[in-house]
């Protein structure tokens, strides 16, 4: 857990590791023992690394407001409705 004031940034650091895959002809390939003559397996060893930086901003709710405690939600192929 990270603690971060209003509108200050944080940044957390990790590494990508990398990976392996198994491609075949799809039912011959899980088939024990056989299945290696109908599979590849290809492994990918390129490690990256990544840096997020999160800035959180803190939204509050205008005083005085008639309309405050009503939110409103939808999407592009959903219609609009209050909860």
């Amino acid at each position: 857990m990270t603690r971060v004031r209003n509108r200050g940034r944080a940044a957390c650091p990790g590494s990508r590791p990398g990976s392996r895959a198994v491609s075949g002809i799809a039912g011959l390939a899980s088939i024990p023992y056989l299945g290696a003559l109908f599979s590849v397996r290809s492994e990918n060893k390129d490690e990256g690394q990544v840096l997020l930086v999160l800035k959180p901003t803190i939204v509050r709710r205008p005083v005085g407001n008639a309309f405050a405690n009503e939110v409103w939600t939808g999407t592009e192929t959903t219609p609009v409705s209050p909860i």
